[in-house]
């Protein structure tokens, strides 16, 4: 999962560093992530682990470090609520 949500900061997240170089903790905000390219972080994670993350879930504070992401994400995946899949058929 950590390796998922690096290679999306590092093609969506316009960070001045690699996602790679950053601690867990990091303020992703500092490293040069805007709230446009948190946005586009989220779709790219949400597209690779195929969930919709609740609207809860995204709020600046959720996306201020790799394992805040990480945090917000299994959440998302244990309540099995938000699988892209429902969205689909429901379309």
């Amino acid at each position: 999962m950590i390796e998922t949500i690096r290679r999306a900061l590092d093609t969506k997240g316009n960070l001045r560093v690699p996602a790679r170089d950053l601690a867990l903790r990091a303020d992703l905000y500092a490293a040069g992530l805007t709230p446009f390219a948190a946005i586009d972080v989220m779709i790219e994670i949400e597209r690779e682990f195929r969930i919709v993350c609740p609207d809860r879930m995204l709020v600046r504070d959720s996306m201020a470090s790799i394992e805040k992401i990480a945090s917000c994400l299994n959440e998302a995946v244990a309540d099995g609520s938000h699988p892209m899949a429902a969205y689909a058929e429901a379309a």
